[in-house]
């Protein structure tokens, strides 16, 4: 079956619905929706990435570009085509790009030849030589994506479709010492030797890193994490602090992380995310209807993120959307942060377990068996939440995306629950269409994070005419 959808499928089956993972499901093409702009990278780091494609893609036969000349973009739109219609003849891309039929044909052999496109199967004539499909080939490029929290490490692959090709998880505390560093060194080269790729160096494109905190513009320096034991909130900007690791010096000693101790071993190239917004990036590419909305990232630490025009909201130092740390009881419980009564203490999956006082897979199986104690925290917990999303709906007027951890584990009537007591005295309507949950659970950051990747290099190199 031909289909222009990309499928988000796991290679080993699919996520465990206890652990707070990933189904498989449909996803809508992204980038036949819409092209978003370019992610920020070092200047490092865009070259390498940009400077993936084959060199006979990037000028003509007899010298360098030096601008947008027709046949580059006769090969951008061949290629845009295939990526955002699906697989396609000869004829039915000429038909579909007004190119003419030899160039379509040379730009289709070159394109095969560099592994960027791939024959699939013929169409069905009642007579006569039956015509060849071309479809991209989305394992061309692949880019990694690893989500760091205070006792896990998540990291998944992803193909140019947004296909997830590879997941695993595991318990590690995070500790900013060498030997954390190199015990995910050898998470991460585990992985991707299960992944059975030929030429990984080449083939992946990033290993793109979401952490709890807030980051520097160039998402190269964590600036504020309590969650991960750093706070340089206070501490005046000093470069030296976010150096790569001297030998015998730990990450605690300088204040801040930064990105090189994560892949300094790897041979990747890489930048860090907040995971909020890693993880409204990934709903946006699953969403692109999505133009206006707020992010509820409700993981063992709660997050949010904003999204305006389809894109991910950064604000004026990349701290847009920490709906985390919005006050709902002056007098309420420290948060980690040193206030009082933040969300995070009342929406957070971890504030919920502490007060259930055992694991989540078990409490919800007394939730959903009519435990009254259990039905009655729970109650408080989304009542709480419909207050925050009520808020929230106040000041953005846009659509609500549930997602992360705690997701697997809600059910229709929860989302009934909170829509009725979202709208219950709200002079601005919220349609139960427009709470939208999210799939991917626990892996949502990571995910986010190699899709903004994999966003950078289309872009760059085939969706922009």
């Amino acid at each position: 079956m031909i289909t222009n959808r990309p499928r988000l499928h796991a290679s080993a089956g699919s996520f465990n619905h206890q652990s707070g993972g990933l189904s498989t499901t449909d996803l809508k093409d992204h980038h036949a929706a819409k092209a978003t702009k370019a992610t920020k990278y070092p200047k490092e780091i865009n070259e390498s990435m940009q400077a993936a494609p084959p060199a006979s893609l990037q000028g003509d036969d007899d010298g360098p570009m030096t601008g947008m000349t027709i046949k580059e973009n006769n090969k951008r739109k061949i290629y845009r085509t295939l990526y955002t219609q699906g697989a396609k003849t000869k004829g039915q891309i000429v038909d579909s790009t007004q190119i003419s039929l030899s160039t379509v044909d040379n730009n289709l052999k070159l394109f095969l030849q560099q592994g960027l496109i791939e024959k699939q199967g013929f169409n069905s004539s009642s007579g006569g030589r039956k015509a060849q499909f071309f479809s991209i080939n989305p394992k061309y490029r692949i880019a990694l994506g690893m989500g760091v929290l205070q006792d896990h490490l998540h990291i998944v692959a992803v193909d140019l479709k947004g296909n997830v090709i590879g997941y695993e998880s595991t318990d590690l505390h995070f500790a900013p010492e060498p030997k954390y560093f190199n015990k995910v060194h050898e998470f991460i080269a585990s992985f991707v030797e299960q992944l059975k790729l030929s030429s990984p160096q080449e083939r992946i494109l990033a290993l793109n890193i979401a952490v709890q905190g807030l980051l520097d513009e160039s998402g190269e320096t964590l600036r504020f994490g309590n969650l991960l034991g750093f706070n340089n909130h206070n501490h005046d900007h000093d470069e030296t602090k976010a150096m790569p690791l001297s030998q015998g010096q730990s990450q605690s000693q300088s204040h801040t992380l930064s990105i090189q101790p994560f892949i300094e071993d790897t041979g990747f190239v890489g930048r860090m995310y907040h995971d909020s917004k890693a993880a409204a990036f990934y709903e946006c590419w699953t969403h692109p209807d999505l133009e206006q909305g707020t992010v509820f990232l409700l993981n063992r630490n709660l997050g949010g993120a904003i999204v305006v025009a389809g894109e991910v909201v950064n604000g004026l130092n990349a701290s847009a959307g920490i709906i985390e740390h919005m006050c709902v009881d002056p007098k309420g419980e420290l948060c980690y942060c040193g206030a009082r009564g933040c969300l995070e203490n009342y929406c957070s999956a971890n504030a919920l377990q502490q007060k259930a006082g055992m694991p989540l897979s078990e409490f919800f199986d007394k939730v959903r068996q009519g435990d009254k104690k259990m039905k009655a925290i729970w109650k408080q917990y989304l009542l709480y939440l419909s207050r925050a999303i009520y808020n929230v709906n106040m000041l953005i007027n846009g659509k609500i995306i549930l997602s992360g951890y705690l997701m697997p584990f809600m059910t229709d009537k929860d989302i009934d629950f909170i829509h009725a007591n979202v709208v219950d005295h709200n002079i601005i309507p919220l349609k139960r269409e427009d709470i939208i949950l999210g799939n991917a659970g626990d892996y949502t950051p990571a995910l986010g994070a190699a899709l903004y990747a994999i966003d950078l290099w289309l872009n760059t190199n085939f969706m922009t005419a």
